[in-house]
């Protein structure tokens, strides 16, 4: 397990941040380095600190860890060495692909769109193992504006599928009509009232991609939710509105 020095530090830290949500929805990762064995304990308790704070947990492609008590005797382990590097790319890629994508004035593809929303699943899946996504991109050489489903995607993660036991699903679909390019973003998850959502200033996020497909491509956000069924939400952006 971790030692007493470091689970002191993160018991402080993240006691006096959570109250104030410093932390929450913050990129986070841990990586643990052990002479022997241990590494798998001491990962699996700092990751819940992070998982309790919803921060989205990036990883590579197995655990976290190295052996070794110094440097040297870490670079030898070849394998260790070789998943933090492919760690360091994917944290390098969510960062670069979160906040550049935020300061970006023009549409972008939408499969580029989607390039952020299977990265960002590919880190939520580390924290919610037993949640299933699906993918039918019957459309996608349109353009939208930057950060548009992976938010949604996110909000069906933590408000839909999270409050169930155990488990859920995401779909999300691209198609076009003869007059009109759509995004249908559907969970099975808890679903609520949407009558709540009149009150936009609660809910930042939707007013903002709202205000921004109008803007940016003449688009338009629809949202359908049944309490104890899940959620839908569409998005349809007409192709005279293409720039």
């Amino acid at each position: 397990s971790a030692s007493g020095a470091i689970t002191s530090f993160m018991d402080r830290a993240f006691f006096a941040g959570n109250s104030r949500g410093v932390f929450t929805h913050k990129p986070a990762t841990a990586v643990v380095s052990a002479r022997r064995a241990g590494t798998t304990a001491a990962l699996d308790q700092l990751n819940k600190y992070f998982s309790i704070s919803q921060m989205p947990i990036i990883s590579g492609r197995y655990w976290n860890m190295v052996h070794g008590s110094k440097p040297e005797e870490i670079l030898q382990d070849k394998e260790g060495c070789q998943n933090l590097r492919i760690l360091v790319n994917n944290f390098s890629k969510y960062l670069r692909g979160n906040f550049g994508e935020l300061d970006n004035p023009k549409p972008i593809l939408m499969s580029q769109e989607m390039e952020h929303v299977r990265h960002y699943i590919s880190i939520e899946n580390v924290r919610f193992p037993d949640m299933t996504f699906s993918f039918e991109m019957r459309s996608k050489d349109f353009r939208l504006p930057a950060l548009t489903v992976q938010p949604i995607v996110e909000n069906a993660i933590k408000h839909g599928l999270m409050k169930l036991e155990k488990g859920g699903s995401i779909r999300v679909i691209s198609y076009e009509t003869d007059t009109d390019y759509c995004i249908s973003v559907e969970d099975d998850g808890v679903g609520f009232d949407t009558s709540k959502l009149l009150d936009e200033k609660k809910h930042i996020g939707i007013r903002n991609i709202r205000d921004r497909l109008k803007v940016m491509v003449g688009g338009t956000l629809e949202i359908e939710s049944t309490q104890g069924v899940g959620t839908k939400v569409l998005i349809t952006i007409p192709k005279e509105g293409e720039k």
